[in-house]
C-alpha cells in the first residue's frame, strides 16, 4: 500500500462511552446523525512552514463511534487521502477504510473476522487485492500514518485506563497500548506517559495544559491536551523531524 509522508519522514477506551462523556468508505462518510464529540482542523507544519491540514470529526452514532479524517498536503509532495474508522461503544475495532485521492488511487480496508484482524489492500497496478492477517485482538487501536485524529482516541483511551484523581490531583501510571498501523502493515506497542501540567501559548492566550509523551522504538511524540475541554489535543510535535501539528 502506498502512503504519503510528511516531507521525507514517517509521521507516525474503559469504554468508548465513558471517554465520550469526558471528553463505508472514506469517500462517503456517514451522515451527521449522531453526537459530535470532537471536530476541527489540524494545521501540519514542517520546520515552521505549514504544508497542509487534516480535517476530522469524531462522532458517537449510538451503536458505533465513527472517526473521519481528510488530509491534504499542499506543499512539496502534494497528496490527499481520506479515512473512516468505526469502533463499537466498548472501543473495539469494527472496520477501517482508507483511500488515496491523489496522486494515486490506492485503497485499503481493515475488518475483524473470526480468525484475525484482516487488512485488504487494493493497488491500481495490481489485478488482485492483497489480504494481510494480523493475530491481534479487536481492542488493538488503529493509529495510521498522518491521521492525527487517531492520536486523540489514543489519548482518551490512556486517560480512561491509566489515570484517575487522587487527593484532588490528576495521577497517571505509564501505559502500553497495542496499535495497528495499516499504512506500514505492522502491529506495535506504544508507550504513553503523563509528563505533567504546563503553560502553552494558544491563540494569543496562555492555557494550562497537560503534557503527554508517546514513544515506540526510536519514535517520540509530545502531545499537549486541554483538561478544561475534554482533554482535546491542542498541539503535537516530533522534535527529531521538526514536525508540528496545531489545532486551528
Amino acid at each position: 500500500m502506498k502512503s504519503f509522508r510528511l516531507s521525507v519522514v514517517v509521521v507516525v477506551l474503559g469504554t468508548f462511552a465513558a471517554m465520550f462523556s469526558t471528553a463505508a468508505w472514506a469517500a462517503a462518510p456517514p451522515k451527521d446523525a449522531g453526537k459530535t464529540v470532537d471536530a476541527g482542523t489540524y494545521s501540519i507544519m514542517v520546520d515552521g512552514k505549514r504544508i497542509g491540514a487534516e480535517t476530522f470529526k469524531i462522532q458517537d452514532m449510538g451503536t458505533t463511534n465513527v472517526t473521519t479524517s481528510h488530509i491534504k498536503i499542499t506543499e512539496g509532495n502534494k497528496a490527499e487521502q481520506a479515512s473512516t474508522l468505526t469502533m463499537n461503544p466498548a472501543g473495539e475495532l469494527v472496520s477501517y477504510a482508507w483511500k488515496e485521492l491523489s496522486p494515486g488511487k490506492s485503497e485499503t480496508s481493515v475488518a475483524v473476522t473470526e480468525k484475525a484482524v484482516m487488512q485488504r489492500v487494493v493497488m491500481p497496478t495490481e489485478k488482485k487485492p492483497v489480504e494481510i492477517p494480523y493475530m491481534t485482538p479487536a481492542t488493538t487501536m488503529v493509529l495510521d500514518d498522518n491521521a492525527f485524529a487517531h492520536r486523540q482516541l489514543l489519548v482518551w483511551r490512556f486517560l480512561q485506563s491509566s489515570c484517575g484523581m487522587k487527593e484532588g490531583k490528576q495521577t497517571c501510571v505509564p501505559g502500553k497500548l497495542g496499535v495497528l498501523v495499516p499504512a506500514q502493515h505492522v502491529v506495535a506497542v506504544m508507550n504513553i506517559d503523563w509528563v505533567g501540567m504546563e503553560k502553552l501559548q494558544y491563540k494569543g492566550a496562555e492555557k494550562d495544559v497537560a503534557h503527554l509523551k508517546l514513544t515506540s522504538d526510536d519514535l517520540e511524540w509530545n502531545i499537549w491536551v486541554d483538561p478544561a475541554d475534554a482533554y482535546k489535543i491542542l498541539r503535537l510535535n516530533i522534535p527529531a523531524n521538526k514536525v508540528e501539528v496545531l489545532r486551528d
